[in-house]
């Protein structure tokens, strides 16, 4: 992170899968199948945990069909005051209500 503010990555690698697939049980109760599918859908989410770094997860944008579509924003393990203020400032911009999550 030497020389970067912040790395903005997507939250999920692909479109949001339905709840219900995403739990231990859909999984057949198989702890590396769910781990796998989980990486899978939050690949970038992984690293930046495994190494103490803060990150923000916000909603930006919504699916076609109405899912909504979230940005990671993380910093160095230090950065936690910048990650909350961008993340502020990210929702401020564009709000909850104009995704018409609320």
């Amino acid at each position: 992170m030497e020389g970067i503010d912040l790395v903005l990555t997507p939250a999920l690698s692909e479109n949001p899968a339905p709840l219900d697939s995403l739990t231990y049980a859909a999984c057949g109760s198989d702890l590396d199948r769910w781990v796998e599918r989980g990486y899978r859908f939050a690949p970038f989410a992984v690293p930046a945990n495994l190494a103490g770094q803060p990150s923000a997860v916000l909603p930006i944008s919504l699916t076609d069909t109405g899912l909504p579509v979230a940005v990671q924003i993380t910093d160095r393990p230090d950065g936690d005051a910048l990650v909350l203020r961008v993340s502020n400032a990210l929702e401020d911009a564009i709000g909850w209500a104009g995704l018409g999550l609320i």
